[in-house]
Order: C-alpha cells, then structure tokens, then sequence
C-alpha cells in the first residue's frame, strides 16, 4: 500500500562463508535502481563497478526506468545518464572492450523503448561516460519489452 517501500537501491551483503555469523549489508547508493549488472568476468571476485537502470521504477510515479547508471562500489560515485522523456531504459549489460580490457573499460548495452514509436532500439554507451549518453543506437522495426534480460556471448 506504501508505493514509495517498493523503491529499491543498491546495497552490498557481505557473508564471511568460512564461519557463521551475521550479514553485513550496507547501502551503496540512495539511487532508486533495478537490475545491477557487472563485468561478467570479475563474478566472484572482488570488483569496483555496478551498472543499474534507474530514474523511475517501482516506488516512483513512474512504472518504466527512464536512465541508466554506473556507480563505484567503493566510493558509491554515481553518474548518471537520466534518459529521454517517453523512453524506457532495460537492464544495462558490461561488454569488455577486449578480452584482457581492464575493468570499467568496455560497452554498455541495453534496450530503450520509444513509447511515441512504439519501436525500440539496442542502445551502446561507453561504459566509463555513461552520462554522456549512448554514442550509438541500433533501431528495429518493432518493440522489445524493457523487461526483456540478457547474458551475451560470443558467437
């Protein structure tokens, strides 16, 4: 009934495996975010950058993420690109730049839905200027639902 207890952030909950004990969790960001994404490679392992879709969302007055966002899950430093009125933003997803590119330096890939077009398109951010906003779009025909999630490999 409380809409604004449906915002979700970014936490981190660390388990110490090697001995009971409790969960420490602690906030990471105050940023109202769904499906964070990392480097597929650093799963695991410790690593220093998230990537959510925010600006929206349950707990918002607005169903759809409107942005899309990487933040240091260190110092919690956030950039944020906040979108474009009327289009939707899917879960975010790291590609590297190359097989041994360092953590951070790659691609950012997701979906964005033109509600106006009812099209949607494969969006490409460079993964360390996020707020820049996407440096290139791919544009189909039909609509993609931003719910849709993906793993990508190699062909």
């Amino acid at each position: 009934e409380d809409a604004a207890r449906a915002a979700q952030r970014l936490a981190r909950w660390e388990v110490d495996v090697s001995r009971p004990g409790p969960v420490a969790r602690r906030r990471i960001s105050d940023l109202v975010c769904e499906y964070p994404r990392i480097d597929d490679r650093r799963t695991g392992r410790p690593y220093r950058y998230g990537y959510v879709a925010c600006c929206g969302g349950p707990g918002t007055d607005d169903i759809f993420h409107r942005g899309v966002a990487r933040v240091d899950v260190g110092s919690g430093e956030t950039h944020v690109w906040p979108g474009e009125p009327g289009v939707a933003a899917a879960e975010p997803v790291f590609v590297p730049r190359s097989a041994d590119a360092a953590e951070g330096d790659g691609w950012l890939l997701t979906n964005l839905y033109d509600e106006a077009a009812d099209a949607s398109c494969l969006a490409v951010f460079d993964a360390g200027e996020v707020s820049a906003g996407p440096v290139a779009r791919a544009w189909l025909e039909h609509r993609v639902p931003v719910g849709f999630h993906a793993i990508w490999r190699t062909s």
